[in-house]
């Protein structure tokens, strides 16, 4: 009984660790990465992303965000619409590699996860809507560059923090299962 107590406080306490990492890595958005911004129509486009250089097949987070240029307020939209694109044209025409809409999740900015397939250079299309209607919209450069990484990585960036999530909360959990079990009579 009660090393089943024990299992429950340790799992409890690791599950609480882990969520109050993933908020606080949640919430720093595109603090450690890079932001691209535009001043368009009266409005502040940004768009934010997660590295340091955009290399083809790494995992690259994107946010959109727009405000007013005049003030920090955020522009009223309902979703985004965004376009990934080569850059000029070809026999062909210009490849479209995604297109489509992000819903605006209302605590934060409007996110998407993408790896580009080649090095080049690319068209990163943006239109902030709002209940279909565009409210305003631009198209930036991307330049991608060759993935220098001989083998793939061993971690991504949420490994290490869940398993440092998990470890502390193990810890803090067998740290409270002994604590309490020493004032118990057994």
């Amino acid at each position: 009984m009660l090393s089943q107590v024990l299992a429950v406080k340790i799992v409890v306490c690791a599950v609480m660790v882990s969520g109050i990492v993933f908020a606080i890595d949640g919430a720093r958005a595109h603090g450690l990465g890079n932001s691209i911004e535009q001043t368009v129509g009266g409005y502040l486009i940004d768009i934010g992303y997660d590295a340091a250089e955009i290399a083809a097949q790494d995992q690259i987070r994107f946010d959109f965000a727009a405000y007013s240029a005049t003030s920090t307020l955020p522009a009223d939209f309902s979703d985004v619409w965004v376009r990934i694109s080569t850059v000029g044209k070809s026999q062909n025409g210009s490849a479209v590699f995604f297109a489509g809409n992000l819903h605006a999740t209302g605590y934060g900015p409007a996110n998407m996860s993408y790896a580009f397939p080649k090095a080049g250079e690319y068209e990163l299309a943006v239109r902030f809507q709002k209940n279909g209607k565009s409210i305003i919209e631009t198209a930036v450069p991307v330049t991608v560059a060759e993935n220098e990484s001989a083998s793939p990585p061993v971690m991504d960036f949420l490994t290490l923090p869940v398993l440092a999530a998990l470890l502390i909360g193990l810890g803090a959990g067998a740290a409270l299962c002994m604590r309490s079990s020493g004032k118990r009579a057994i």
